[in-house]
């Protein structure tokens, strides 16, 4: 058996990188993959001060996230006092007579065992005991600091969930049960869904108003978040998660809901009146240039799907095979998404000059049908026939 093991919060890109080489080194062996984590949080049973420390995924998150990798299995073992008590050795004796562990993979920060040695005490014992040790390399972050759950949690607490989520390697999301409110925003025609966490131990975003994309009823929207204490209609202390939905004004209390952040827009404040706030939020939904970056910055994925110039060659070639349509290669994955990035980037102020030629060409190929426009200040002289 092939053994990693660690808390594991995240499963970030630094973590990815782990799991990457635990699953090759377990193919080449001829051997399974494993992953030993732990519950509750380390932290949260040794420092009576970290008990309110939030996590960035909860246990079944990170299970599934893990298969979902290429791992084999994944064991938590319960982390108490007693177990805390384990020397590295002893752990590592552990992990080879329950698991039949003979090579562990160990991370650039891993620490072990009661003494809390780090990763070179840790492949020294290891080695000493037979175990085949290998070790993984630093991930920096666009910074250039190393990645760590840590740092995501404090990018989130600080409200900038577009660099944790850079970190991280994805959204970073909640996940609740829609429940009921006072319902105010209904008065000024901006209905809220009120969530509920499923789990209270999830860490949530700083205060503020944060982009976010919605998933309820099987159905992808977004949506303006606000996380905070209501300043402008309660004097309460209490943190609440409320999110109007663009669009949309089905009644879904009771029912799943799922927040993926996007950008954070602006910070709570406090407005004078309920009709200064509702001004707010139609300027927001407008997306004045002052609030909001351009429409299709927001639409955007996170993933980089803008189209190299291969791609570009390849899909003139399809426009030029196919008059009546558009052909889409099996190899592009997440499809909806990538159509409506490169749609909704010709309505930047400034188009990329390769999407202009994609949808220039089509118009020109695609017969009487297909209309080439790009929108921007710039006057652009370039008309286009049928």
């Amino acid at each position: 058996m092939v053994v990693a093991t660690g808390f594991f919060d995240g499963v970030h890109v630094g973590h990815r990188l782990v799991i990457q080489q635990l699953v090759e080194a377990a193919a080449v062996r001829g051997d399974e993959s494993m992953v030993v984590t732990f519950w509750p949080h380390p932290r949260n049973v040794l420092q009576k001060e970290a008990r309110s420390l939030r996590l960035l995924t909860t246990l079944a998150q990170k299970k599934q996230m893990l298969h979902s990798l290429g791992v084999d299995k994944v064991e938590v073992l319960q982390f108490t006092k007693d177990f805390s008590s384990l020397t590295t050795e002893q752990y590592l004796r552990m992990l080879m007579d329950r698991y039949g562990a003979r090579t562990i993979l160990l991370g650039y920060d891993n620490r072990m065992g009661s003494e809390a040695n780090g990763a070179d005490q840790v492949a020294r014992i290891a080695e000493s005991l037979g175990l085949e040790v290998i070790r993984t390399d630093v991930v920096p972050s666009e910074q250039g600091f190393a990645v760590s759950s840590t740092k995501i949690r404090e990018r989130l607490e600080a409200g900038d969930v577009k660099g944790a989520s850079e970190m991280l390697g994805y959204g970073y999301s909640l996940h609740g049960v829609v429940v009921s409110g006072k319902r105010l925003g209904r008065t000024i025609g901006f209905p809220t869904a009120n969530m509920q966490l499923y789990e209270p131990l999830k860490l949530v975003p700083g205060n503020g108003v944060y982009f976010v994309r919605v998933r309820t009823l099987d159905r992808e929207l977004y949506g303006m978040c606000n996380i905070g204490c209501r300043p402008t209609v309660s004097s309460g202390s209490s943190r609440t998660i409320e999110t109007n939905i663009f669009g949309f004004e089905e009644d879904i209390y009771g029912l799943d809901i799922e927040l993926t952040f996007i950008e954070k827009i602006r910070d709570e404040r406090r407005f004078d009146s309920l009709e200064e706030l509702k001004n707010q939020l139609e300027a927001l939904q407008k997306g004045e240039p002052a609030e909001v970056k351009t429409f299709a910055y927001h639409l955007r994925t996170y993933e980089n799907v803008c189209f190299s110039l291969l791609e570009v060659f390849d899909n003139l070639f399809v426009c030029s095979a196919c008059a009546c349509g558009v052909q889409i290669h099996s190899f592009y994955a997440r499809l909806r998404e990538k159509i409506l990035q490169v749609i909704l980037n010709l309505f930047c102020s400034v188009a990329e000059s390769h999407e202009f030629l994609l949808f220039a060409i089509g118009a020109v190929n695609g017969g009487r049908d297909s209309i080439s426009a790009v929108v921007a200040y710039e006057f652009v002289a370039v008309f286009v026939q049928s």
